[in-house]
């Protein structure tokens, strides 16, 4: 069986290296292909720019990774590090600015499974642990041709 730290740890060694230079403010315009359906109003660029970097690092392999394996120890120190200027371990980033066309709301089903469909007539499911409420969430689905970040 492959030990998957050890594969992912190896992959990012052979990742190319960063070049970093002087930090300057800018804005960054990404042009939507497809509108953003998100669970939260913004994406915040720090985070965009992580998995971009993990992403570089790991090629295709990227999208095997196992969600809860932890590998920032597998990065070395300079790949850990976003190009980003920050104070007091702050990254100056924003959130993302949408330029929405609308905004509506879409729905997502949890967890669904058909074993649980006798379940869906009541509000609240028993796990075991615990209720689990909403099967059918609202979520924003954000149609928008642009994003702005300040970085």
């Amino acid at each position: 069986m492959i030990d998957e730290r050890k594969y992912f740890h190896d992959r990012i060694a052979q990742a190319p290296p960063i070049k970093w230079g002087r930090f300057a403010p800018f804005k960054i315009t990404f042009k939507m292909g497809s509108p953003v359906a998100i669970t939260m109003p913004w994406i915040n660029f720090d985070g965009l720019i992580a998995h971009l970097m993990l992403l570089d690092a790991l090629g295709d392999d990227f999208f095997i990774t196992p969600k809860k394996l932890d590998l920032s120890d597998s990065l070395p120190k300079n790949r850990r590090l976003l190009p980003i200027k920050k104070t007091n371990g702050i990254y100056h980033t924003s959130v993302s600015l949408f330029t929405p066309n609308n905004v509506r709301i879409t729905y997502l089903y949890k967890r669904f499974e058909d074993r649980w469909t006798e379940s869906l007539k009541a509000k609240k499911v028993s796990l075991g642990s615990g209720k689990l409420r909403s099967y059918i969430l609202a979520e924003p689905y954000v149609s928008c041709s642009e994003v702005i970040y300040y970085v």
